[in-house]
């Protein structure tokens, strides 16, 4: 009796700490919405990450917080550019703005869609001069090949062009090495998880043609590391970077991230049709109090210059304004009843 109880306690423990298998059920749709943190990279990053194998463990607590975003999957017809529905895509926004020496695009958004065989970006959204253009992959950009498991390794190419009418272009190819080279436990400073560590080497050349002058980018080695948990669409800790000449500059840190439930300090009472901020001025939070008759759909928070610096679906009683500068804000609400314009205020620290 006891070894079979030792054997049965053996097996439920081997399978709980067993390597994950990620398939198209554990890929991102439309609607799916994650927090993350960015932070600074922390010291010894070259040994954490040259950890690989099975049944491995990566201590990332010490990360340092810096900001947090929202990172939302859209529906085509939810963003500016409608016309990937065509290709059965949602999108997200990856850059307010990039800039390519005389090109500069705005409003950034990275589409993708997903079959029983792979996760893969199709097409990129970018804003130029105020008008909204498509660059439809001629080639996808297979980010996972499925089912993505422990020892899976897999070359795949991708290219996409943008034509910009009466200016120019942008194109992009290249050739992406995708490992699934260790498993086990990562520890961040939101949680532990038991994850599916992926390491992508990605070689990209970029050209630019602009009324007729045409230049070809040098070749250029991005690394991305991440770890993938059960339950979570986005990676629980994600590490992007460049490579010169075998050495690796990270230039993006994030891990999964949620924000602390928190209480309002006063109830306050609205009428139908009404929107409050409180406490205004303020210093961290702003609260948003609304009509029992009504619900808040959109939130939109804009500098004096007009620029986005929040921009989030759903209901919310309250925005994290710790990460703005001292000064005056304005916030566009849709509910479902209404659109409503607000200001409020950052007062100095």
């Amino acid at each position: 009796m006891l070894r079979t109880l030792l054997c049965v306690l053996g097996l439920v423990f081997s399978q709980l700490h067993a390597q994950p298998v990620f398939n198209r059920a554990d890929m991102p749709v439309a609607g799916d919405s994650a927090r993350v943190m960015n932070a600074a990279a922390p010291s010894n990053l070259t040994a954490r990450l040259n950890v690989v194998g099975a049944q491995k463990r990566w201590d990332f607590s010490d990360l340092q917080p810096s900001q947090s975003e929202l990172v939302y999957f859209r529906g085509a017809t939810e963003t500016p550019y409608f016309f990937f529905i065509l290709a059965n895509a949602y999108g997200t926004k990856v850059a307010d703005s990039i800039n390519l020496l005389l090109l500069s695009l705005q409003n950034v958004y990275d589409f993708y869609n997903t079959t029983n065989a792979r996760f893969a970006a199709v097409g990129r959204g970018v804003t130029v001069q105020g008008f909204p253009l498509p660059a439809q992959y001629t080639d996808a950009d297979e980010v996972y090949f499925l089912p993505l498991q422990f020892g899976r390794r897999d070359t795949s190419t991708f290219a996409y062009g943008l034509n910009i009418p009466g200016t120019g272009g942008y194109n992009s190819r290249g050739g992406r090495l995708t490992e699934v080279d260790a498993w086990g436990e990562l520890v961040t400073p939101f949680g532990t998880y038991q994850t599916l560590r992926v390491k992508s080497t990605l070689r990209i050349i970029d050209s630019i043609s602009f009324n007729g002058f045409n230049l070809a980018l040098p070749l250029r080695t991005e690394i991305e590391y991440k770890w993938l948990t059960k339950g979570e669409k986005v990676p629980v800790l994600q590490i992007r970077g460049n490579s010169l000449f075998g050495l690796f500059t990270p230039t993006t840190v994030q891990y999964r991230y949620n924000l602390p439930r928190i209480v309002p300090p006063i109830s306050v009472p609205v009428n139908p049709g009404e929107v409050v901020l409180y406490p205004n001025p303020t210093r961290e939070l702003i609260f948003i109090a609304v009509s029992s008759l009504d619900r808040l759909e959109h939130i939109q928070v804009f500098d004096e210059q007009g620029r986005v610096l929040y921009d989030e679906p759903g209901s919310k009683s309250f925005i994290d304004v710790r990460d703005l500068r001292a000064g005056v804000y304005h916030m566009r609400l849709q509910g479902q009843y209404g659109i409503y314009h607000k200001k409020f205020v950052v007062a100095g620290r």
